[in-house]
């Protein structure tokens, strides 16, 4: 089986959890990154408009967020889960199943607000 790859932006924030000193970004303070996944059909025009001044992920319009990797996400808790245009049904959740995997431990979802933590994911199984 080969690697899953870095979703889109993958490669920006691992260099700025790697700097040292952080570039400012909105919403990260010290070394703690605030990072936003953009999900749905216009996901890439979001990113595109905020990858210089936020910490952004993309999960590309079609694509499984199962074939990414997300573990860059692991310790940035909670993940801001960005809808953007259309969201197919289940989308958000495979998302945020596949972030829980990686080892994100919170995610929230800013639609909704709907909260998704690994603690209550590992009771519920």
């Amino acid at each position: 089986m080969s690697a899953r790859s870095l979703p889109p932006y993958g490669i920006e924030l691992c260099r700025w959890l790697r700097a040292d000193p952080k570039p400012k970004r909105w919403g990260c303070t010290g070394g703690k990154a605030a990072v936003t996944v953009a999900v749905g059909s216009s996901a890439w025009a979001w990113a595109k408009r905020w990858h210089q001044t936020r910490l952004v992920l993309c999960l590309p319009p079609g694509e499984y967020a199962s074939r990414f990797d997300w573990n860059l996400c692991a310790g940035c808790d909670p993940v801001l889960l960005q809808e953007c245009g259309t969201v197919s049904d289940g989308e958000v959740d495979n998302l945020v199943h596949a972030l829980l995997r990686d080892g994100t431990k919170r995610a929230l979802e800013l639609a909704t607000m709907d909260r998704f933590e690994a603690e209550a994911v590992c009771r519920a199984a």
